[in-house]
């Protein structure tokens, strides 16, 4: 889907994006993150995994999203940024 990723301060990207109506998490490229200058902070989080815990540092951040007219925006939070998306460890 095309849309326009967006920060407070009017820095945006068109990109297309992918839309999981079933994921219960936001994830973005850490070379859009990086092209848009977004802040972003660490998050340490323990994952339990057959009777031990892993601890992982995740990157997120914030921004938001727009259609191509700007009609509809939606503030996008705690997204995570990493330099590949899938289903493995993010």
């Amino acid at each position: 889907m095309p849309l326009i990723v967006h920060t407070p301060e009017s820095q945006s990207k068109p990109l297309y994006a992918m839309f999981d109506t079933g994921a219960n998490i936001a994830a973005i490229n850490r070379k859009i993150s990086d092209d848009l200058c977004l802040p972003t902070h660490r998050l340490y989080i323990d994952l339990g995994v057959f009777g031990s815990i892993d601890q992982s540092a995740k990157v997120l951040t914030s921004f938001y999203i727009s259609n191509l007219d700007f009609s509809v925006t939606v503030e996008i939070t705690r997204s995570i940024v990493t330099q590949f998306i899938t289903t493995e460890k993010n």
